[in-house]
């Protein structure tokens, strides 16, 4: 969904590509592309900035996904640093813009590895990476309105976690 909530983004094979597009929340209007997978990649829209200006998208290729950003502004791809995971990101912008909370686990982590597991990153990207406290598999992590705490699920069979986060 876009910031405004008038919009929905979403991918579509549509034009031959597993490019991301986007349309009117009601269904009316067409749908407007913005951005074009290259051969052998699909894109998959993550989660907008709150103020509507960028959008995270992870880009597939095979067995690997990178995290990139889409500004609005431009009409701009790139990479978010060296970002990369098996698995989906569930990536998703603090409130304020500033951070970037996703799931990641490398090529050659297993479940329990500590390359797996829930970061958060400075937005734009400046190398700096942080884990959070480490619980279990810990994926889909989602801000608190406030921007205090990242909540994540730490396993399958296990109730939410929520850990306190201090972006200064």
């Amino acid at each position: 969904r876009f910031s405004d909530s008038r919009r929905v983004v979403f991918q579509s094979a549509r034009d031959g590509d597993r490019g991301i597009f986007w349309q009117n929340a009601d269904g009316t209007g067409t749908a407007e592309r913005l951005t074009t997978a290259a051969a052998g990649e699909e894109h998959i829209p993550e989660s907008w900035s709150r103020d509507g200006k960028r959008l995270l998208f992870a880009v597939v290729q095979g067995a690997s996904r990178a995290l990139w950003v889409f500004t609005l502004d431009g009409r701009k791809t790139e990479p978010f640093g060296p970002v990369q995971s098996r698995e989906s990101f569930s990536a998703s912008f603090s409130p304020d813009g500033q951070w970037v909370a996703y799931a990641s686990t490398d090529r050659t982590a297993g479940l329990t590895s500590a390359n797996r597991g829930v970061f958060v990153e400075p937005f734009p990207a400046t190398g700096e990476k942080h884990q959070v406290p480490k619980m279990a598999v810990d994926f889909h992590p989602v801000w608190a309105p406030d921007g205090m705490r990242i909540f994540f699920v730490p396993a399958a069979a296990r109730p939410m976690a929520a850990v306190p986060v201090v972006t200064r």
